[in-house]
C-alpha cells in the first residue's frame, strides 16, 4: 500500500497540494525530457553520420529515425488545437507524405542523393516549424495600446476620412 500523505508529513490536515500528484507531475515532465533529449541525439547523430559519410551501424537507422521523426513533429506544431490522437495520426500521415513527395520528385528531376535528401527534409521540415510563430506574427498586427487587448494603439491606427 502506498504510503499517505500523513506519513510523509506528520498531520492529518489538509494539504496545500496532494504530494503523490506533485511527485507524478514531475516524474512525467522528466520523463518527457529526457525523451525529447534522447530523440534529439539520435536525430543529430544519424545527421551527423549521413552527412559527414562515416561507417557505422547506427547510422542507417538513426538516419530514417531523423526522417521519419523531423517532418512528423513539424507538422504537429501546425496542429496545435487538435485532439492528440487525430494530432498525431495526421501529423505521422503527413510526415511519411512529405518524406515520400521529396524522394519522388528528386528522383523524377535526377537530383537524388542521400545528402540531398537529407539537407531537404531537414529545410522543409525547419520551414514548417517556422510557420507558427511566423502566423503569430502576422495575426498580432502592429503595436497595442495594451499587451493582449487587440486595440491599436493611437498612433497605429489608420484615420479614413469620407
Amino acid at each position: 500500500m502506498p504510503p499517505t500523505d500523513r506519513e510523509f508529513t506528520g498531520h492529518d490536515g489538509p494539504l496545500p497540494f496532494s504530494t503523490s500528484n506533485s511527485v507524478r507531475a514531475t516524474t512525467r515532465s522528466a520523463q518527457t525530457a529526457v525523451a525529447v533529449g534522447a530523440a534529439s541525439a539520435i536525430c543529430a547523430a544519424g545527421t551527423v553520420l549521413t552527412l559527414t559519410h562515416l561507417a557505422s551501424p547506427v547510422r542507417a537507422p538513426f538516419t530514417l529515425f531523423y526522417l521519419f521523426v523531423a517532418p512528423t513533429l513539424a507538422v504537429a506544431l501546425l496542429l496545435p488545437d487538435a485532439d492528440p490522437l487525430g494530432r498525431a495520426v495526421l501529423a505521422t500521415a503527413a510526415g511519411v507524405t512529405l518524406d515520400l513527395v521529396l524522394a519522388a520528385g528528386m528522383l523524377a528531376l535526377r537530383m537524388w542523393s542521400v545528402d540531398g535528401g537529407l539537407v531537404a527534409v531537414t529545410v522543409v521540415s525547419a520551414a514548417l516549424c517556422l510557420l507558427p510563430p511566423l502566423r503569430r506574427v502576422i495575426r498580432g498586427g502592429g503595436a497595442t495600446a495594451e499587451r493582449g487587448t487587440g486595440e491599436p494603439c493611437s498612433e497605429h491606427v489608420n484615420h479614413v476620412q469620407v
